[in-house]
């Protein structure tokens, strides 16, 4: 038994700079310090953030003068929320720990789809690239070439080096613009978005699945919040 009662909070600012600090590590290099200190910079941003949330939902569930929301699935309208609900709605995904891990498992098969992919197209890449610069550049390209054979060892292990700390970065930034471009995400969902779609339509009684729509019934003049369930 432990002398000391762990909150969740403890053991959250303990495990995320452990998680985090091997993988900034791997994409910015030895750091020195550089890496935990990021880890857990960006730990307690996160901590900070969810915390916010979490208190600004609870003050809406205790309000008594909170506006009413119309629900619409797939725009056809299927009732009506208190802000309350509405909180209640947003709220119980980010307590329940199970949501966690389901996001957690989610971006691991995300990230070695993006691997398998990014591993895949490496080659095609390269093949490509010594074609286009045996023709536009055959002397440059030999010369290079030259230059790779006649290194020392220690130099060939900085520059592999180097290019495995870009792999990442590339993998990142192919990752974004084949989401915003594409609107391929590699599988990747907001399980906290799901579950608050299916608690609203457990507090409307709504069986059908498709797109939420959140809007103000009174003061329609805010945009409505879309969900995707």
């Amino acid at each position: 038994m432990l002398p000391i009662k762990l909150s969740r909070w403890t053991v959250a600012s303990a495990l995320l700079p452990v998680v985090l600090t091997p993988v900034l590590w791997l994409v910015f290099g030895k750091g020195g310090l550089a890496a935990p200190l990021a880890a857990g910079t960006l730990t307690g941003i996160l901590l900070w953030a969810y915390r916010r949330k979490v208190e600004a939902l609870r003050r809406r569930m205790a309000r008594e003068d909170g506006p009413s929301w119309d629900v619409a699935v797939n725009d056809v309208p299927v009732g009506t929320l208190s802000d309350a609900e509405y909180a209640w709605a947003c709220l119980a995904p980010l307590q329940d720990w199970r949501v966690f891990c389901l996001q957690a498992v989610n971006v691991g098969r995300t990230v070695l789809r993006l691997v398998n992919s990014s591993l895949l197209a490496i080659p095609h890449l390269a093949f490509w690239g010594v074609v286009g610069w045996v023709i536009y550049a055959p002397t440059e390209l030999f010369e290079t070439i030259a230059v790779v054979g006649q290194a020392r060892p220690d130099e060939m292990a900085t520059l592999v080096g180097g290019l495995l700390r870009m792999l990442p970065v590339l993998m990142m930034g192919g990752f974004l613009v084949s989401g915003l471009i594409c609107n391929a995400w590699f599988g990747l969902r907001n399980v906290f978005a799901d579950r608050t779609a299916w608690n609203i339509r457990q507090c409307v009684g709504a069986s059908s699945d498709g797109k939420i729509t959140i809007s103000r019934e009174v003061n329609t003049t805010a945009a409505p919040q879309a969900i995707t369930g």
